[in-house]
């Protein structure tokens, strides 16, 4: 704001002559006519602090929101269309039902296969929104390898621990702790497979515990080898999915 002079006279019109002040001119005070009188210009509205238009995508005021966002652009989880989504859960289903019925008459590689089949539930799953897809891809694998599959252990393998697993991965990569979402991992894995041999038990009438004492090993043993079994599944999934989403999805997922 512009500051008056301290010795400050108002100058008042002349009645006789409008263009001139009060003191006469004696000053060099004169009121120029009003067609002279100009306003000064409004200064625009810059475009920062604008009023959006309508539909107009508004910033994010959160920065931790901005900084999830970028983050995701460059991991290459920018969103896809729903129709590439869904082709990708419906490749996922049928590598998956084809590796599954590979197991089933393979005598070797079974634990590979078993492994890849939820490796590849991880491609849909991963992408942004695409949660739904998967689980679509996974209850289709499912019932499809039901149907198909003569031995039913591998379905079950597949529905209760290998398929599921990936869910549970899903979950728990939010978790800002990497220790302590490998815990909550592990924990994870040991119920899927607790839940396994319930199934075993009951729908399978397969007696995993007598199976167990035939070979005569004590039970913390076993319960240190499975650890250690789980431990190094979940190091091997983190670190395949992680080469995957940076080297392969942008090779085959289209995002233009």
């Amino acid at each position: 704001a512009l500051r008056p002079p301290a010795a400050w006279t108002p100058i008042i019109p002349n009645t006789a002559n409008p263009t001139m002040c009060s003191c006469g001119g004696v000053r060099g005070h004169t009121i120029p006519p009003p067609a002279q009188i100009h306003q000064a210009p409004i200064p625009a509205i810059p475009p920062a602090i604008s009023a959006p238009r309508s539909g107009a995508r508004i910033p994010a005021a959160n920065a931790w929101a901005a900084t999830f966002a970028a983050a995701a652009e460059d991991d290459g989880m920018r969103s896809v269309s729903n129709t590439t989504k869904l082709a990708l859960a419906a490749m996922s289903t049928a590598l998956s039902v084809l590796f599954l019925y590979a197991a089933s008459i393979l005598n070797t590689s079974r634990l590979a296969l078993l492994f890849l089949t939820s490796l590849l539930l991880w491609i849909p799953l991963n992408e942004k929104k695409g949660f739904f897809y998967a689980f679509l891809s996974y209850a289709a694998t499912a019932l499809l390898s039901f149907l198909i599959i003569p031995d039913k252990s591998f379905c079950a393998a597949y529905a209760s621990v290998f398929g599921a697993y990936c869910f549970i991965k899903f979950v728990c990569d939010k978790i800002p702790s990497k220790l302590f979402a490998f815990l909550m991992k592990l924990i994870g894995c040991n119920i899927l497979a607790g839940i396994l041999l319930l199934v075993a038990l009951f729908l399978m009438n397969m007696d995993i515990i007598a199976l167990i004492d035939s070979y005569a090993v004590e039970y913390w043993i076993i319960v240190l080898i499975a650890e250690a079994a789980f431990s190094a599944f979940i190091l091997l999934y983190d670190f395949l999915a992680r080469v995957f989403d940076k080297e392969l999805r942008r090779k085959l997922v289209n995002r233009n």
